[in-house]
């Protein structure tokens, strides 16, 4: 077995000055390389994602109260229309990266936004609750144990001093 012509090898090592041409496999690999690397017609570069952000900053909110939603993500200058959708299906198109709305319980699900030059964001949940929700029904199910975490979840308009709380264990 024989060493191939295109991969001539110098006889010593003064021969590497003049030995140019004694190489050829190197461009085309060279080329190669880039012909992989170059982008196709018709694909577009993985985009940077978009960020739904809530104002008020939690995800349960009361029927009435104002919610402002926020597209972070990347605009052209001349161009911030901005697509949303809510609970999967596209909703509406804005011209702008934030909108406000009063909260109704049509309201509640999951929103998501894409812009120009963003890709779809993960889906932030809205969860609209009226004013005299009680959880009595869901706290009727708990069985006694020995800890129970629970929140409570008071209008910013409540008056201070009017929020009571009574923690009993056992009916006692």
């Amino acid at each position: 077995m024989g060493i191939p012509s295109f991969l001539a090898l110098p006889a010593a090592r003064s021969d590497w000055a003049d030995c140019m041409p004694c190489h050829p496999l190197g461009h085309m690999l060279l080329w190669t390389a880039l012909l992989f690397l170059a982008p196709v017609p018709g694909t577009r570069a993985v985009l940077p994602k978009a960020e739904v952000k809530l104002q008020p900053a939690w995800i349960n909110v009361l029927q009435e109260d104002s919610v402002t939603l926020t597209c972070q993500g990347d605009h052209d200058p001349g161009n911030t229309t901005t697509q949303w959708f809510h609970n999967g299906n596209f909703t509406w198109t804005e011209n702008q990266p934030s909108f406000s709305f009063k909260a109704r319980r049509a309201s509640s699900g999951y929103y998501r936004c894409q812009t120009a030059y963003s890709s779809l964001s993960d889906p932030v949940h809205l969860d609209v609750i009226s004013a005299n929700h009680t959880d009595a029904e869901e706290a009727a199910k708990i069985e006694a144990e020995d800890t129970i975490t629970y929140s409570l979840l008071l209008h910013p308009e409540a008056a201070e001093g009017e929020a009571e709380a009574s923690d009993y264990q056992n009916h006692i």
